[in-house]
């Protein structure tokens, strides 16, 4: 899914005026998974800076014994322009999964201002029906999982 994670990152590079080289992304991001183990499963995290400075971080994806999930009390804004494109504005995000990964939840769902599903915190919300995914629409206020 790497195509659509850099598609993604350059719509947000674009709607924040960041300046991107997804050459240089595209390399370093190569670069690293070469040094990656076949039998591992690994996260990473790309930081792109206004002046288009990138940092990238990896480490093995720790197992999470659990799939529940539950809802936060705290709603987002449906108006909160920084929500559809990807930031590192994420306080609320982590405050709560850390909250609820002490409880045995894999991941906290997030209402808006309206009570509409809007995303996780680390996962993006979608239905199967048949063989259509559906996912909240971005202008409820969230990161779209595939542009």
């Amino acid at each position: 899914m790497l195509e659509l994670h850099i598609k993604r990152l350059k719509n947000s590079a674009k709607e924040l005026g960041f300046k991107i080289d997804l050459y240089a992304i595209k390399s370093k991001l190569k670069s690293i998974a070469k040094q990656f183990k076949k039998d591992k499963v690994y996260m990473v995290r790309l930081l792109l800076s206004k002046d288009g400075t990138i940092k990238i971080r990896s480490k093995i994806k720790p197992k999470i014994k659990s799939d529940l999930v539950t809802f936060s009390k705290h709603h987002t804004s449906s108006k909160d322009h920084l929500l559809k494109p990807k930031t590192t504005r994420r306080s609320l995000y982590n405050s709560e999964l850390k909250r609820y990964r002490k409880k045995g939840f894999r991941d906290v769902i997030f209402l808006n201002d309206s009570g509409e599903v809007t995303e996780a915190c680390v996962a993006n919300v979608f239905i199967k029906e048949k063989r259509t995914f559906l996912t909240p629409p971005t202008y409820f206020g969230l990161l779209p999982w595939a542009l």
